[in-house]
């Protein structure tokens, strides 16, 4: 026998663990679309572009609907319309960009692509709400 193994090492008494540092990805399994994203940075950046763009389609199918009678439903962008629609857009717009910025930052752990990609969803499904409600209205 080797000398190494005559002794036990694993009931010292001395312990040192190292915390878990994965991202949540087990690159053993095969990854659908969340582990496809978040290894492809080219399809993570169309997700989120496409994030930004309904995010200002969004801002611009509001304004529309406010001159058709419309509410806005959000009270902290109601109140700032109240007070300056200009305030309120650069509201928006850098609150989308900083939610943007943190999904970019930490787009490596599943839960942040998982909450990415139910950020479009919504928003898709935003957009279909607007256009059904401007035809609605007779905006379109």
């Amino acid at each position: 026998m080797c000398a190494r193994s005559e002794s036990d090492r694993r009931n010292g008494r001395h312990v040192f663990h190292v915390p878990e540092r994965r991202t949540g990805f087990d690159r053993r399994r095969p990854m659908w679309l969340l582990g496809e994203l978040a290894a492809n940075e080219r399809l993570f950046a169309l997700l989120i572009a496409g994030i930004v763009l309904m995010s200002a389609a969004d801002w611009a199918f509001t304004l529309i609907s406010l001159r058709f009678g419309a509410v806005e439903g959000n009270p902290v962008l109601a109140s700032l319309l109240g007070t300056d629609p200009f305030l309120a857009a650069s509201f928006k717009g850098a609150a989308t960009l900083f939610v943007v910025w943190l999904m970019w930052r930490n787009r490596a752990y599943r839960q942040v692509v998982a909450v990415s990609v139910a950020g479009f969803l919504l928003y898709f499904a935003l957009m279909a709400y607007h256009l059904g409600l401007l035809a609605g209205m007779g905006a379109i």
